[in-house]
């Protein structure tokens, strides 16, 4: 009963903490690149998380935007979303989303695709 109980009330602990207010999917082996505002390289990424209203990362830097504005680079779907870095922990962020998916221009994803992408200028 002792380990009933314990299951139970982190489940329920996990539930109440729980503040998204749109559904989240998991994804699966999604590269994804962070961006800064003007679509340079900041640090690579994998997306575990997405929804409506956010995204959360993997990062594998500790990337710092200047702006604050992050974009995020989904390579899979060669599509781009804007927000802010709104929590970091473990390696983990989470985006606040403050646009739709959108493509992206096909000149920065040649450029980001290519063998020198996190070179700078």
């Amino acid at each position: 009963m002792g380990i009933f109980h314990t299951l139970f009330s982190r489940r329920s602990r996990a539930a109440a903490a729980e503040r998204r207010k749109a559904r989240r999917s998991r994804t699966r082996l999604r590269p994804g690149k962070l961006l800064d505002a003007d679509l340079a390289f900041l640090g690579d990424c994998a997306i575990l998380d997405r929804s409506a209203r956010g995204l959360r990362l993997r990062l594998f830097e500790n990337p710092v935007a200047e702006s604050g504005v992050v974009a995020v680079l989904d390579e899979n779907e060669g599509s781009v979303r804007y927000g802010r870095i709104v929590w970091r922990q473990d390696g983990e962020a989470g985006v606040h989303a403050e646009s739709e998916p959108e493509p992206i221009d096909p000149a920065a994803l040649r450029r980001l695709a290519g063998p020198y992408y996190a070179v700078r200028d």
